[in-house]
């Protein structure tokens, strides 16, 4: 009889023989790191220094073998996190080079008489 028509049995090997060219690996994100961005940015500078760098460690479940990359940037979503800081505290003051902007939740308008921006005092 041909052998392709039956399924060959899989087996795992044993933990002795198990290294981390033979395992079928099962990665788990172990740890996670961002170094942020230097201030102020040198756009010519290296990205690492303008993005900042996030690092991601796995670790097989099966063998123990460790893998590490590298991404630019983070993988977070800051913005959820100012709306969450303006949730809790009010209020948020982002200062980039020198300029300083303001993040505040909108509140519509209340009172038939217009503002007058332009007389609100200014940081």
């Amino acid at each position: 009889m041909l052998n392709f028509l039956h399924p060959r049995k899989q087996s795992m090997p044993s933990q002795e023989e198990l290294t981390p060219e033979t395992c079928k690996h099962s990665w788990e994100l172990v740890a996670k790191t961002f170094a942020e961005p230097v201030r102020p940015i040198n756009p010519a500078g290296d990205p690492k220094l303008v993005f900042g760098v996030t690092t991601l460690v796995w670790n097989c479940s099966i063998c123990g073998a460790l893998q590490q990359a590298e991404l630019l940037g983070s993988d977070e979503n800051r913005w959820a996190q100012i709306v969450e800081n303006v949730n809790k505290h009010g209020m948020q003051y982002i200062k980039e080079g020198d300029k300083t902007y303001g993040v505040a939740q909108w509140m519509p308008e209340t009172s038939s008489s217009p503002i007058d921006i332009s007389k609100l005092p200014r940081r």
